[in-house]
């Protein structure tokens, strides 16, 4: 039973990272509703002058001494409030150089995410495999987790911090349909067996 779960998890895995894969080197989902930066060289110059350490920062709000966390009280509130009427507003992720694109150690971090919630995905089919008799019925179950995700993690964002429409729901498309692809991984692994048995209690 767990050898069969943890091999379900494991081709759901790769199913969803070789989707990641597709989706962000191919489909243009991965960099849907992100820009260039314009004026890249004077603006880099400029935040690279002012910002050394790494960080995700919030504009506008109350400057306060630099490295501090970003002070949450009711007077800064009001001042942020002040700021936003006559300022524009977002987040800035930054990390100060140098650094590669990317790193084997990044790839292998999402591999191991892709792993561990197709791992999930699959124990929880193998938990309700009961109301699961169908083929169909799994991969839709597995793709439904993707869509809560996709949900869960990209509107809040969307909805407080102004992220994109079209990267919003990139997101959520883009989840639902990894998921998909690694439930019908799991869906081929883990199913009953006749006489409603799970099969996957004989592994």
């Amino acid at each position: 039973m767990k050898l069969k779960i943890f091999l379900a998890g494991l081709a759901g895995g790769v199913a969803l990272f070789l989707w990641g894969f597709l989706s962000h080197m191919v489909l243009p989902l991965g960099e849907a509703g992100i820009k260039t930066l314009p004026h890249q060289d004077v603006m880099l110059h400029t935040i690279a002058g002012n910002i050394t350490e790494s960080g995700l920062y919030l504009f506008p709000w109350p400057e306060s001494p630099a490295g501090t966390p970003m002070p949450v009280n009711e007077d800064s509130r009001k001042k942020a409030e002040q700021l936003y009427k006559t300022s524009p507003h977002g987040l800035l992720l930054f990390h100060p150089p140098p650094a590669p694109m990317l790193t084997g150690g990044q790839l292998g971090t999402e591999f191991a995410t892709n792993f561990l919630s197709s791992f999930i995905a699959a124990t929880l089919v193998f938990l309700t495999i009961s109301s699961l008799g169908s083929f169909a019925k799994r991969v839709l179950f597995v793709a439904t987790i993707g869509l809560s995700t996709g949900i869960a993690v990209n509107i809040p964002h969307w909805n407080w911090y102004g992220f994109p429409a079209a990267f919003t729901l990139a997101e959520i498309v883009e989840h639902t349909i990894g998921f998909a692809v690694a439930g019908i991984a799991i869906a081929l692994i883990i199913k009953p067996a006749p006489g409603g048995e799970v099969r996957a209690k004989t592994g």
